[in-house]
């Protein structure tokens, strides 16, 4: 009994102490994963609602996450991050079928909230919410005819997408010394669709991450001590 009340408040103790440490002020980190994207299709002709076929590509960036309380591991996150989205849908082009894949690039702003939850001292959950905004940078259409394939820019003067979206980003992260895992969903809320009256295009995507987080005052610390070397010596007087 003597034992086992030593071992529940040496777990106490521990819980207490990774409790206890205070929240770096400043997180940077670097991703790296899986973007698994589809397109929502509305055809206002007849409400009906369909999802297109899904596309897989990867995504990379850095992110920043700045605390917002001092005894609080509560953050306010942004970042600049290279998404890949699309998919395949059915379309008819002069009253024959075809599979159009739509792969678009952008080049995103995500703007949110996190929360680390402490496990241990260096290991926590970190569920966060909030926005993003984008611009796609590149983008294809592309069909096959005849055997031939056919490929058209995506993005553009009267092209099938505009460049500027808009949506919202909710998820879950795992920081376990300085190593990120996370598991992400985003939805566009505007409708891409270029002059389209017919049908509204919404982006939808999971996206998977890795990644390593860093304090950017220890690497500046110390690239600043290599840089000034050591200091000299100052000769004694005879």
């Amino acid at each position: 009994m003597k034992k086992l009340f030593l071992c529940l408040l040496a777990i106490t103790a521990a819980i207490s102490t990774a409790w206890a440490q205070t929240p770096k002020k400043n997180i940077f980190g670097l991703r790296v994963g899986m973007d698994m994207s589809k397109i929502s299709i509305l055809d206002t002709g007849s409400g009906e609602k369909y999802l297109s076929e899904l596309r897989t590509s990867f995504n990379i960036g850095l992110t920043d996450q700045v605390r917002l309380l001092n005894d609080k591991p509560f953050y306010f996150q942004f970042g600049l991050m290279l998404h890949n989205k699309g998919g395949k849908v059915q379309a008819t082009d002069g009253g024959s079928d075809i599979e159009l894949s739509l792969n678009a690039m952008y080049l995103e702003l995500p703007v949110m909230l996190n929360y680390h939850i402490r496990l241990a001292p260096k290991v926590a959950v970190i569920p966060f919410a909030g926005f993003y905004g984008s611009l796609g940078v590149d983008g294809k259409q592309s069909f096959d005819d005849l055997g031939l394939e056919i490929q058209q820019n995506l993005f553009g003067k009267n092209k099938m997408f505009q460049r500027g979206d808009f949506g919202g980003r909710i998820g879950i992260g795992l920081s376990i010394h300085s190593v990120y895992i996370g598991a992400s969903y985003g939805g566009g809320f505007l409708n891409i669709a270029q002059e389209d009256d017919t049908s509204k295009f919404r982006n939808r995507s999971w996206s998977l991450s890795v990644g390593y987080d860093f304090n950017p005052s220890v690497f500046l610390f110390h690239y600043r001590k290599s840089v000034s070397g050591p200091r000299p010596g100052v000769p004694k007087q005879t």
